[in-house]
């Protein structure tokens, strides 16, 4: 396991990386920084299916139901981000935080184009 002061190592960034590689656990990220309180696992999975059909623009059920977006949560996204030490899991009652690790890296958008910016990377382009 890493220590906090491991969050700039070579190592650290491509088990970040490799983390912020899919959209559920990014998504599952910018949820869980907008609510500092535990949430439960089956909220994260609506939120995936909310944020799926928001940006396909469909109006009718989830591509991805909330059934679907459990399991993979359980068996994927939460074990990968328990393995870069950004949640925590409340096995008990099955709630995830962040965890104090996270906030030494740069999720958010107040850390200047944060890592979970999901704005177009087109608008802060450097104009070289």
């Amino acid at each position: 396991m890493m220590s906090p002061n491991d969050t700039a190592t070579d190592d650290y960034l491509d088990v970040l990386y490799s983390t912020l590689s899919h959209p559920h656990r990014r998504i599952v990220l910018r949820h869980l920084l907008g609510h500092p309180h535990p949430v439960p696992v089956t909220d994260l999975a609506a939120e995936i299916g909310v944020v799926e059909a928001d940006s396909s623009g469909a109006t009718g059920p989830p591509a991805t139901d909330d059934a679907a977006s459990l399991v993979g949560l359980h068996h994927v996204h939460l074990p990968k981000l328990l393995d870069a030490e950004l949640i925590e899991l409340d096995a008990v009652t099955n709630t995830v935080t962040l965890s104090p690790r996270a906030s030494s890296v740069p999720l958010d958008v107040a850390a200047r184009r944060g890592l979970l910016d999901p704005s177009d990377p087109s608008e802060n382009a450097d104009p070289r």
